[in-house]
């Protein structure tokens, strides 16, 4: 019925999605990827994904701010296209 009412992505969406988050896991290795939201805008819509990432980062972190990907703020990633 939602699809009927035009609510929702329609078929092609979901499958431009689906491949666009399998693409997206391959290139950065994340885990637990999904589909967090779309956001309408003006000139054109954003899409946005949510993921973990277990890879561990060189780059230098100071000493009194969280981790990459272990806790808190920093354990979920986020994806905008």
């Amino acid at each position: 019925m939602f699809e009927w009412a035009g609510i929702g992505f329609s078929q092609e969406e979901n499958y431009r999605l689906c491949t666009s988050l399998k693409n997206l896991q391959q290139k950065t290795g994340a885990h637990n990827l999904r589909f967090w939201g779309k956001i309408l805008c003006r000139s054109s819509d954003l899409y946005v994904a949510e993921g973990f990432i277990s890879k561990q980062f060189s780059d230098e972190i100071e000493k009194d701010t969280e981790a990459r990907g272990v806790e808190g703020v920093n354990k979920l990633s986020f994806w905008v296209t």
